[in-house]
């Protein structure tokens, strides 16, 4: 339910104990839910309401109930602006997508993680957020974003990429990733779909099952672990011993057609045909 130094409520069961065994929450019991999303100390869950559930640590905000009080069983944010489609958890905080288009981000914004101005060691949203649409993406809507351990990936409705945080990148608002949004001219398939984003590398899925990834291949350290690479990119060769700044396909998967990816901190999963 937290870390190995003691937990948090992560799991949501009411108490800070781990359990070995998959168990019912009991909190959300008889309430239909439609998805599930976990960060490093904290989770969250999307009713078919469009209510949004989150318990764990509230540091920094990333529960979104307007505090830095932690939650031992689910809480629903009561002051949510909207009913939500989607939402997404990062290390330490929050995305989610509103029924009319519109992307919402809470919880820490120490590197630009939120896609708001104002970062800092101390800065944080302890609500829901809304993303300017006309200012930050051209007045497009959200098809799909992914939240990383300090970074966000998001596609707009047209297959364009909008990516902020420290992901090996200087945006701290969302700016546009040219190689990965779609030219003048372009084939339709091409267009970007879903996003996925992990610990400094994220993954786009094209309309076609198409697949690129960029990012970092390489970490320094895990805790007090040498790591080195990591192999998240799941590349054969790198162009650099550090990744890949620009989106490249994966030669294993460029067979298949790819409906689905998740990225985590060292490891990348895809749903392939």
């Amino acid at each position: 339910g937290g870390s190995t130094t003691g937990g948090v409520g992560a799991l949501g069961h009411g108490d800070k104990a781990s359990q070995p065994v998959p168990k019912l929450i009991q909190g959300l019991s008889g309430k239909k839910m439609r998805s599930v999303a976990c960060g490093g100390r904290h989770s969250a869950a999307l009713a078919h309401d469009g209510t949004i559930w989150t318990w764990g640590q509230g540091e920094q905000g990333r529960l979104g109930h307007g505090s830095n009080t932690d939650c031992l069983e689910p809480a629903p944010i009561e002051d949510a602006p909207q009913a939500m489609e989607f939402v997404e958890c990062g290390e330490a905080f929050c995305a989610a997508i509103g029924k009319d288009g519109t992307l919402y981000t809470w919880g820490k914004n120490k590197v630009g993680e939120l896609g708001l101005e104002g970062m800092s060691v101390f800065a944080q949203e302890s609500q829901p957020t809304a993303l300017e649409r006309e200012e930050c993406f051209k007045n497009k809507s959200i098809a799909h974003v992914a939240c990383g351990v300090q970074h966000c990936v998001a596609v707009t409705e047209d297959g364009a990429v909008y990516l902020w945080g420290a992901a090996g990148f200087s945006h701290h608002t969302p700016a546009r990733l040219n190689p990965l949004s779609v030219p003048k001219g372009y084939p339709a398939a091409q267009q970007v779909v879903q996003v996925g984003a992990g610990n400094s590398y994220s993954a786009a899925v094209g309309a076609d099952g198409s697949l690129r990834v960029f990012g970092r291949n390489r970490q320094w350290l895990d805790g007090f672990t040498v790591v080195g690479t990591t192999n998240v990119l799941g590349l054969p060769k790198t162009s650099s011993g550090w990744g890949e700044v620009e989106p490249v396909p994966v030669p294993a998967l460029q067979d298949k057609t790819v409906s689905g990816v998740a990225c985590g901190y060292f490891h990348t999963a895809f749903i392939a045909r």
